[in-house]
């Protein structure tokens, strides 16, 4: 009876890691980067009635604007414009991975690392 309910929890675990890391839907369009220029892209693709994954390396989005001081001469915080291309990406639909550094693209898709795993996105 162990043994069956330690299998069991085995098989739960490797499902749970297999939708996080796993098999991938395959999308119309990846988009790689964190930039407005990206967010951008995205947003454009999804109005477009594409399917869409937003990749960003860093844990927010925008971060030529957010992470810089391009910013400062707009009339916005870094922080305002940050939130703005949140708030934009939201309304859009679009799905958002942040601390997904891209490791590799070919034609297949992309390949991400994080937190010790890899996993690819067609």
């Amino acid at each position: 009876m162990m043994r069956n309910s330690s299998l069991a929890l085995a098989a739960v675990a490797a499902l749970s890691v297999m939708r996080t890391f796993g098999a991938e839907p395959k999308r119309d369009l990846v988009v790689v980067g964190g930039t407005a220029e990206a967010v951008e892209a995205a947003i454009a693709a999804k109005t477009a009635g594409r399917s869409v994954l937003l990749l960003s390396p860093r844990n927010y989005v925008g971060e030529d604007v957010a992470g810089t001081m391009a910013a400062v001469t707009a009339k916005e915080t870094p922080l305002e414009l940050k939130r703005a291309l949140d708030k934009r990406l939201i309304a859009a639909g679009v799905e958002c991975r942040t601390w997904a550094p891209v490791t590799a693209i070919d034609a297949g898709g992309v390949t991400v690392s994080t937190r010790g795993r890899s996993y690819r996105v067609p």
